[in-house]
């Protein structure tokens, strides 16, 4: 069955051979299932098309909202690591890929929709931005996940990205909203919330990640960014110039927009 964008959390493209092993574990069949072409962003079905080779999987490995492909506990989320008994997705069985049983797990703010990961392992978790241009590894802590980031957990390494929704994105809030209803109340909040933990941005703990132009003017650009509790805002960053004069020059401007 072809899953529409309505229903896709999130769509992981393989970077490294020990990530294309991990699609062949048997653990993983239910989420290496075929999709709908809309469920995969534009540039990307392009890019797929100028460069297929023998070693690019036939479907990807896709999260989503469908009951079969629900996690064992949605209040933690998608659990990977190497512990089969503990993760729903398993991303080695080899012990010299820098593995932990438990690695990390990803989670939706339910209210907002935005992706977050979670660092559960003695090894840290690595993210790498497209849109920022930055890496950043972390332990014990949160960070948000926009399309394009590159996961690590040790030599296994995704490049996560979310579909084009376009006029399906009030739908895949309505379906997230119900998928949410339904397991919080079958599934008991074992342990869910009872570790606080610390948080993380790309830039600096504790601010947001901006990912997203959505205008610029003559001394900053707005940008739209995710807190690492999965909060959206609109976010005006100061342009920079080399000439000192015209620098200052833009900074009254911008404060004065602002």
């Amino acid at each position: 069955m072809a899953i529409g964008a309505e229903m896709v959390i999130g769509i992981f493209k393989p970077v490294t051979r020990a990530a294309f092993e991990a699609l062949e574990l048997l653990h993983n069949k239910k989420y290496t299932t075929k999709f709908s072409p809309s469920s995969v962003p534009q540039r990307e079905r392009k890019r797929r098309r100028r460069s297929i080779s023998p070693e690019t999987p036939k479907t990807p490995f896709v999260l989503s909202l469908l009951d079969d492909d629900k996690p064992i506990n949605p209040h933690r989320g998608f659990v990977f690591g190497s512990d089969e008994n503990s993760c729903d997705v398993l991303l080695t069985k080899d012990s010299s890929h820098g593995v932990s049983g438990v690695h990390f797990r990803l989670s939706l703010n339910w209210d907002s929709g935005a992706l977050l990961i979670w660092d559960e392992s003695s090894l840290g978790t690595r993210v790498q931005s497209t849109a920022t241009n930055s890496k950043i590894t972390f332990k014990k802590q949160s960070h948000p996940i926009v399309s394009g980031d590159k996961i690590s957990a040790g030599l296994v390494i995704f490049t996560i990205t979310t579909p084009d929704r376009a006029g399906n994105q009030l739908i895949f809030s309505q379906n997230m909203r119900k998928y949410y209803d339904q397991w919080i109340k079958e599934i008991p909040s074992i342990g869910a919330g009872s570790v606080t933990r610390s948080k993380s941005t790309y830039w600096d703990p504790g601010k947001i990640s901006p990912f997203e132009i959505l205008g610029s003017g003559t001394s900053g650009t707005v940008h739209k960014a995710v807190d690492c509790y999965g909060k959206f805002y609109a976010v005006k960053l100061l342009k920079s110039f080399r000439d000192r004069d015209e620098n200052e020059m833009a900074i009254k401007r911008f404060y004065k927009e602002v």
